[in-house]
């Protein structure tokens, strides 16, 4: 995935300020040797992370920032067709036990 020029600034700003980050930016393209412009694809990004690890200046996560900026966007999925809610099966209404003339819900008295 290309990564623009003032993203990569912005991720350097991560570490420095910015005039400091434009600066090694600047050090770190002529370094590997990548022309300015306004976008950069993965492969010079990873140049540009490595010429930061190479550095040794407390910059290991500035190169893993670069690396993760670089890294394509995964595909999207395809969407799923969507499922239309199963409808509930028809009950027919239950009625409720009838009572029995006799019976009262008490128990009967022994004597």
């Amino acid at each position: 995935m290309d990564v623009t020029h003032d993203r990569l600034v912005e991720i350097l700003r991560s570490r420095y300020d910015h005039y400091s980050a434009r600066a090694i930016l600047a050090e770190a393209l002529d370094k590997q040797k990548i022309a300015v412009k306004p976008a950069y694809t993965a492969a010079e990004v990873e140049k540009i992370a490595e010429h930061m690890e190479a550095r040794r200046d407390r910059t290991e996560q500035v190169a893993a920032y670069l690396r993760v900026e670089a890294k394509p966007a995964p595909a999207p999925h395809a969407a799923a067709p969507p499922v239309a809610p199963a409808a509930a099966p028809a009950q027919p209404h239950a009625k409720a036990p009838e009572k029995s003339a006799g019976h009262t819900g008490t128990p009967a008295k022994n004597g």
